[in-house]
């Protein structure tokens, strides 16, 4: 995630060591605020495997219609109750393994008790139905007396633990799973959300369903809901879709602005050594976004003020690479590697010199080598993996799917609260690809 909204500026190599004295008392100044709320990882007590979440919208009242369906498997013998992370949710019902199900409701947390104590390996199906008008975590974006022809949208934003405002799951980032995400939405309206679209159903009274399942495995702090009036752009890498969005009446910035991200996910998959995991890319521009952008899984959501005006965009030497390739490559480093703390959460963003400025006229490419200090090892498909507390973690070797090996060597002493995981590796990176 970029913490910052990101300007359109042009980039000087005067006075480096001011600029690098600047940027660390800046991490240091906003250090507080990248706190996770848990900084030290959960005790857990069961693996959540999948989620299925459909929501509906009260756009007048900005109120949410939810129903969540999440599997689960229990870790430990004698476990007597599951509890979810819930803030501001009225819980209208729950239901386990498709029987009525007793709960309770404390300021932060659902706890639902079981029938009897379960073994570990038992398996639940848990469903939920709620509702809420959220303080936090998902925002309506609506015209009003001051911009009467804003575009209507609605986004998320989870991380760090902002999921609970919106959905009752399991909202920390030491647990993975998949997801289906059900929305339905005006039928002119365009949503986005995690992984592959299914379908798009007519739902009646002007309404419409898009269905989405993502099928691999991510935290729950990564789950994203984009709906609203968009323009769309649409692109390929190696046959998986690339798209773009735009407020509807922006979309002739999209191209100009974004077009180079097939180019950036080819030269990330060769470095890495691993090809890009997801079922697509999304890169959705929203208006008051809280922060420069947010790499959720396969659907990176971004601020509308990248979307440049095509007849400014060329004064612009390096566009927005800065930020797309920061939110592009925590789709390794970050999303399909995800640190177990949220102490280390600060440290799984990447640098947005991830991708330097490409010489128009240059075509080659080349990665410096990397400096290890410290190492530590995740394997599985999509590892989470371990760090220290408030400092950057480390890894060396992940495993995905067991066919493929993605090696990287971080420093592991770097005090950057805001800038994370794969930081020195994309610091250290330097390509540069024809314009």
């Amino acid at each position: 995630m970029s913490r910052k909204t990101l300007g359109n500026t042009t980039h000087h190599r005067s006075r480096p060591a001011f600029i690098a004295l600047a940027a660390l008392l800046a991490i240091f100044i906003a250090a507080p605020q990248f706190l996770a709320d848990e900084p030290y990882a959960r005790s857990r007590e069961y693996d959540l495997q999948h989620s299925k979440i459909a929501l509906r919208f009260d756009l007048d009242q900005k109120i949410i219609l939810g129903e969540v369906t999440h599997s689960l498997s229990i870790f430990r013998d004698g476990t007597t109750k599951i509890a979810f992370d819930s803030v501001g949710l009225t819980i209208q019902s729950v239901t386990v393994n498709k029987a009525p199900a007793k709960f309770e409701t404390t300021a932060d947390k659902l706890i639902v008790p079981l029938p009897a104590a379960a073994k570990a390996g038992d398996k639940f199906d848990v469903s939920i139905r709620y509702a809420g008008k959220p303080s936090k975590g998902i925002y309506f974006i609506l015209p009003d007396k001051d911009y009467p022809d804003r575009p209507k949208q609605i986004w998320t934003q989870g991380e760090s633990e902002d999921t609970r405002y919106y959905l009752p799951t399991y909202d920390y980032p030491n647990d993975r799973l998949t997801t289906e995400t059900i929305l339905t939405v005006p039928a002119t309206w365009i949503t986005v959300s995690n992984g592959k679209l299914m379908s798009v159903s007519d739902a009646g009274k002007g309404l419409k369903t898009w269905y989405w399942k993502e099928s691999v495995p991510s935290s729950t702090y990564l789950i994203t809901v984009v709906a609203g009036e968009f323009d769309e752009v649409k692109d390929t890498w190696r046959g998986i879709p690339v798209t773009y969005y735009a407020p509807k009446g922006r979309g002739d910035r999209l191209s100009i602005n974004y077009g180079r991200t097939p180019a950036m996910m080819e030269l990330f998959s060769k470095k890495f050594g691993v090809d890009y995991a997801w079922e697509k890319y999304a890169q959705v521009m929203v208006d008051e976004f809280v922060a420069g952008g947010m790499e959720n899984s396969s659907a990176t959501t971004n601020t509308s003020s990248s979307l440049v005006h095509p007849k400014l965009a060329p004064e612009y030497f390096t566009g927005q690479d800065d930020l797309i390739s920061h939110e592009l490559g925590h789709q390794w480093f970050g999303d399909l590697v995800t640190t177990k703390t949220g102490a280390t959460s600060g440290s799984t963003k990447a640098s947005p010199r991830s991708w330097k400025p490409y010489g128009r006229k240059r075509s080659s490419a080349r990665i410096k080598p990397i400096t290890n200090a410290g190492m530590a090892r995740a394997s599985g498909s999509g590892a989470a993996i371990s760090g220290t507390s408030r400092s950057c973690a480390t890894i060396s070797t992940i495993r995905v799917n067991s066919t493929a090996t993605l090696t990287a060597k971080a420093a592991g002493s770097c005090t950057c609260f805001g800038i994370r995981l794969a930081k020195t590796l994309f610091t250290a990176a330097s390509s540069t690809i024809s314009r």
